[in-house]
């Protein structure tokens, strides 16, 4: 009996390098009192699966044959599936790929977005360039034709616009200016100082016109009183009017007029301060 239990350890302990697990001749060849022994040890239930074999590749590049058991220690506990990576690794290399691809085509549909952005950026300048605002201005009036001593001169005009697109006002700046009927010329040095109080939204689309009032003169004294009514000196109404388009561009209309008392009438000087661009 203690010769035996050494046999049987050893029987195992080959067993178990070689990883065959069915008994070989020899061993269903053994005395009646070994498969008694063999009989005693714990069997496995009829309904466990058995994994089969399975070849694999060893660090050093040689295929050995080992258990299931041992391919899952040498793979992580799990099995290969394609070129010695398992079917999780090969998930995650494909995941990665998708988020790459998915990160470069982002970047590129961003870039188009800027260029598509940029192309309608400049159409809508090169429509509006040409397609531009244009303010005109007339209808000018006198508000009190009864111009009396120490009582400022005030007027009205209607700015219009006649381009194509919108117009915004952004400012308009007016002067009085009361000169001799003998002199021709107007000097080049007169300064529009008073600007009006507008809505900084004011915006005239295509067609549209708007009334505005200009005050920009001083109280009449009474020798201006006399020689206008006399018509000794004229009343010329100027100023500006600065409008920007839809992109920001500011032009300008520039105007002077001269009244006429007696006929209450007004005229365009033909003058530098006469002008729209």
């Amino acid at each position: 009996m203690k010769r035996i239990f050494p046999i049987m350890l050893l029987l195992i302990a080959v067993c178990a390098w070689s990883n065959n697990s069915v008994p070989s001749d020899e061993n269903q060849a053994t005395t009646p009192q070994k498969q008694t022994e063999s009989k005693a040890e714990p069997t496995t239930d009829s309904h466990d699966i058995k994994l089969p074999r399975a070849t694999v590749r060893s660090n050093d590049g040689e295929f050995v044959k080992n258990n299931p058991s041992q391919v899952e220690n040498n793979f992580g506990d799990k099995a290969p599936f394609i070129m010695w990576l398992t079917a999780e690794e090969w998930n995650t290399i494909f995941t990665l790929c998708l988020v790459a691809i998915g990160a470069i085509t982002g970047s590129i549909l961003c870039w188009q977005a800027c260029l598509l952005r940029r192309q309608i950026k400049l159409a809508r300048e090169e429509f509006i360039a040409s397609h531009r605002p244009k303010i005109i201005v007339r209808s000018f009036q006198i508000i009190d034709r009864n111009l009396k001593i120490g009582v400022s001169i005030d007027f009205s005009l209607v700015a219009q616009n006649i381009g194509d697109t919108a117009a915004k006002i952004v400012d308009f700046r007016n002067a009085i200016f009361i000169q001799s009927a003998k002199i021709a010329s107007i000097p080049s040095d007169i300064r529009f100082s008073f600007r009006e109080n507008l809505n900084p939204d004011l915006t005239l689309k295509s067609g549209e016109n708007i009334l505005l009032p200009g005050n920009g003169g001083s109280a009449l004294d009474e020798k201006e009183w006399v020689e206008i009514y006399s018509e000794d000196s004229a009343i010329y109404c100027m100023g500006i009017v600065v409008y920007a388009d839809e992109i920001g561009t500011k032009r300008e209309t520039g105007f002077c007029r001269r009244y006429h008392t007696r006929e209450n009438k007004w005229n365009i000087i033909d003058c530098e301060y006469e002008y729209a661009y």
